[in-house]
């Protein structure tokens, strides 16, 4: 008899005898993880398919809900008065409500082997976010008592300034679908979408930008937190790239470390330690730490997953999104700058004045004299004040007068 297993041989089989009329068969082994791969797989990928679903309805809604909430802010300001301020809860909450299942019907996928397109196609996402409006619009009104058709087109002209943010979230999932899980690049496409949505809540604060002059002409008591809005948001964007440019820094340092032979004091990886996954690409790199003449090579040290070449391009192209995310953040900030400013406080109060608001003339003929504006202009507007009963108005005309009249 010999034995089942030698040293430095693999373990025979082993064979039960067959019951009587049958063949001997080998015994039944375990059944592992590799045996029915198939059920898992397709667990697992209903799982995700679900997850990305919930992601792209959730950031959907909140991108929703803050544009229809500035969006009703607008037709709300002085400039517009078009609708009330109390339109803005209400049109923000069905916008977050309607976009939540748009977000879910519009959540991307990836490009198959067999050559069919990745959706959502460009076409489902306007008619999608168009309709998403439209709704909002026609449900604002019938809350409020509003015309159902006028709110209907303005909701339209609203999910208008949610194309570019919808499609941009579309294309972020879309990437970040594309890379394995939990990796340096998947981290960093979640990364974008949290820029995105930050982003989106900074630049939307440009549909505010009319009540400063309002506030300067006298026709709005305050505007809501733009201040603390645009800090908010850029800390979020500038945070996301700062992050990115670590994660750029830390593939550098590990795709310098084929540059330096392995187990030198030297070496980049010296104070590395663990798996890290890129990503993208499929080399495995293994890199120990320095060895001795007795024990040999020394122990494992990291173990790198992906092309370190492909994850740099990745990550660059964040950090340029990020950057550019922080330019518009700029330009933002320098608007509200720009639109507080007396012309254009005083024009806003002359056109009131023109069309019956005559609280405004007054204030926007002080706004034109301390623009510099001509002084009969600020003296019609005096003179309009004076016929409905400003008395300072009346003085301000003849002041006026005798200043005109003097050589």
């Amino acid at each position: 008899m010999l034995p089942e297993r030698l040293d430095g041989m693999a373990p025979s089989r082993s064979i039960r005898p067959g019951v009587q009329g049958e063949p001997a068969r080998a015994c039944r082994r375990p059944v592992r993880e590799h045996d029915r791969p198939l059920r898992r797989h397709s667990l697992t990928a209903m799982s995700s398919r679900r997850s990305l679903a919930a992601t792209s309805s959730l950031l959907a809604a909140l991108l929703a809900g803050i544009v229809g909430w500035s969006w009703s802010h607008l037709l709300a300001s002085p400039a517009v008065g078009h609708a009330s301020l109390s339109h803005r809860l209400t049109a923000a909450t069905f916008a977050a409500a309607i976009f939540a299942f748009v977000g879910w019907a519009l959540a991307p996928t990836a490009p198959t082997d067999d050559g069919r397109p990745p959706r959502p196609s460009p076409l489902l996402l306007v008619v999608l976010v168009l309709t998403g409006g439209a709704l909002t619009g026609a449900l604002t009104a019938s809350i409020h008592q509003d015309d159902i058709l006028s709110s209907m087109f303005l909701g339209i002209l609203g999910a208008g300034l949610l194309l570019l943010p919808v499609a941009g979230l579309v294309v972020t999932l879309r990437r970040a679908i594309q890379v394995r899980r939990g990796s340096v690049v998947a981290r960093a496409e979640g990364r974008a979408a949290l820029a995105l949505l930050a982003a989106v809540l900074g630049c939307s604060t440009t549909l505010l930008a009319p009540d400063w002059p309002a506030i300067l002409a006298g026709l709005a008591v305050s505007t809501p937190p733009v201040f603390a809005l645009m800090v908010v948001s850029a800390a979020l964007v500038v945070g996301v790239l700062l992050a990115d440019l670590c994660a750029l820094a830390r593939v550098q340092h590990l795709a310098s470390a084929g540059d330096v032979p392995e187990g030198s004091p030297g070496a980049p990886l010296a104070r590395i330690r663990g798996d890290i996954d890129l990503g993208v690409g499929d080399a495995i790199a293994a890199h120990h730490g320095p060895g001795t003449a007795y024990r040999g090579g020394g122990r494992l040290l990291v173990r790198v997953a992906g092309d370190p070449d492909q994850a740099a391009l990745a990550l660059g192209r964040c950090i340029r999104r990020g950057a550019f995310l922080v330019a518009l953040l700029e330009a933002v900030a320098f608007l509200h700058g720009a639109v507080r400013s007396l012309d254009l406080a005083a024009d806003l109060g002359a056109e009131r004045c023109e069309h019956g608001d005559v609280h405004a003339c007054r204030e926007a003929a002080l706004l034109a004299e301390r623009a510099g504006r001509p002084l009969p202009l600020a003296a019609g507007l005096h003179e309009r004040a004076c016929n409905h009963g400003e008395e300072q108005s009346c003085l301000a005309v003849s002041l006026i007068q005798r200043r005109a009249s003097a050589p």
